[in-house]
């Protein structure tokens, strides 16, 4: 393993042991060397203090002093090394309230979270593995380091990041006893992690390879409880009708597996039925049962559910409006005209991507019913894009120069533009550079006329 060792972290360590110091590689980059994988990140462990760090490198960034971590920058990369530490108690459930320096390198190994991440590598390639890591990366588990009940009641995070590493690494699974047991028994403590925390764990659970592994060992434990209580909901409402083969949760999480893997692209997929409990009804014309409205419910349930976790505005504005139109067929013209133009082209990438996992996501023999809708519409769309439709102020065959020659001020401009591109909408014939400049004279004779009626003295004013 030693020649797959990053180049800079090798350097790393020599410095700190030519300076007298010991320096291990340690955490996921030692997990990812062992079964062969590529490490996206270097951690360095090392007996030096914080101060000694920083004197042995030119560059460094004082990223988590207070905890023994700094960050060496070799270039443009950057490194965490840290001191090894013995933490206190974890009152907040977040941070130990003290850290302590030590020495030993198996005390530092032993606050780890699973055992995966708690061996350690010399620049040689030596490993040191005191909590059978190894053993748990041969038999696929994860598995807390010594006691499960400790390693939850410090951090109750850990509980979400043993379901992200259930995503990460597909072929694995979470050691029963005692692990999953105490995952379980202290799941309510995650109730005191911050909004962004849980919200981070869970997207990375989301863009992870087995994203259903992930949230159905949450569900398992009784995370979701605590987390995402409206998936519950869902994965306990069966569909009963002949489109699905299995619940709404299971459904969604079938969609999720099938979209690529962008964030905001899976939270839609996570959520865009998540509106179908309150929905279900029995239509007794239909003899079965429907879920009329669930996009619009969904996109209600789903804005609580954001803006509990804390996203962004504009990242909720694109999950919400995946919601909204998962459902959505058109085949009036000017209808679909009016929703490319309203969407933008950006947004259509993700949308096509979820309605087409939304469709397989059904039985085999409904599901190609649906794409060959969706399949109709999307070729419109793209045709409006590519033929130089009026779908936005851009298509239009006149611009601002143009009524700025006519003598257009101001806003009246952009009045005028968007009042063209409204008609064109819904008459893209008259998308003509000669019928356009034709009604921007007409529109500006009646501005003129408006004008002169305001200027002009009212009775008894003289």
């Amino acid at each position: 393993m030693i020649e797959k060792i990053n180049p800079k972290a090798f350097k790393i360590c020599c410095v700190l042991e030519d300076h007298g110091y010991s320096a291990y590689i340690v955490g996921g980059a030692v997990r990812d060397l062992i079964m062969g994988r590529e490490p996206k990140d270097w951690d360095i462990a090392t007996s030096a203090k914080p101060d000694q760090i920083k004197a042995c490198f030119n560059k460094t960034i004082d990223t988590g002093i207070k905890h023994g971590t700094v960050t060496v920058m070799l270039g443009s990369d950057g490194f965490e090394v840290t001191t090894y530490r013995i933490d206190g108690e974890y009152s907040d459930n977040r941070h130990p309230d003290t850290v302590e320096f030590t020495d030993d390198i198996i005390k530092d190994l032993s606050r780890r979270d699973f055992t995966i991440n708690a061996i350690a590598m010399n620049k040689e390639g030596t490993l040191l593995d005191p909590f059978h890591g190894q053993i748990d990366i041969t038999e696929k588990s994860i598995r807390c380091v010594g006691n499960a009940d400790d390693r939850f009641t410090e951090d109750p995070l850990r509980i979400l990041r043993a379901c992200r590493f259930r995503a990460q690494l597909p072929e694995f699974r979470i050691h029963h006893l005692p692990t999953g047991l105490f995952m379980g028994v202290h799941a309510e403590k995650l109730q005191n992690i911050s909004a962004e925390r849980i919200r981070d764990e869970l997207t990375k659970i989301l863009v992870a390879d087995d994203p259903a592994g992930g949230i159905e060992a949450a569900y398992h434990n009784n995370v979701t409880a605590y987390v995402l209580p409206e998936f519950n909901r869902m994965i306990t409402c069966q569909h009963e009708n002949p489109y699905h083969y299995t619940d709404v949760g299971h459904h969604s999480l079938d969609v999720v597996k099938g979209v690529p893997a962008r964030a905001n692209l899976r939270w839609a997929a996570l959520l865009h039925d998540v509106g179908k409990p309150d929905t279900k009804a029995w239509d007794e014309s239909k003899g079965r049962f429907r879920y009329i409205g669930h996009p619009e419910r969904s996109v209600e349930i789903a804005t609580e559910i954001l803006d509990r976790l804390k996203f962004s505005n504009a990242d909720k504005d694109h999950i919400l409006k995946l919601i909204q139109y998962h459902d959505f067929t058109c085949e009036t013209p000017s209808k679909l005209r009016r929703f490319a133009a309203e969407m933008g082209k950006d947004f259509f990438e993700d949308f096509y991507a979820l309605q087409y996992a939304d469709a397989y996501a059904h039985t085999a023999e409904y599901a190609p019913y649906i794409q060959s809708k969706h399949d109709d519409m999307r070729a419109k769309i793209e045709q409006y894009f590519a033929d130089g439709s009026a779908i936005t102020i851009s298509g239009l065959q006149i611009n601002g120069d143009d009524l700025l020659a006519l003598g257009f001020q101001g806003k009246q401009i952009g009045e005028f533009l968007n009042r063209m591109l409204s008609e064109c909408l819904g008459q893209p014939g008259h998308n003509n550079r000669e019928y356009l400049l034709a009604q921007a004279a007409k529109y500006k004779k009646k501005l003129d006329r408006a004008k002169r009626a305001e200027e002009r003295p009212q009775e008894g004013e003289e």
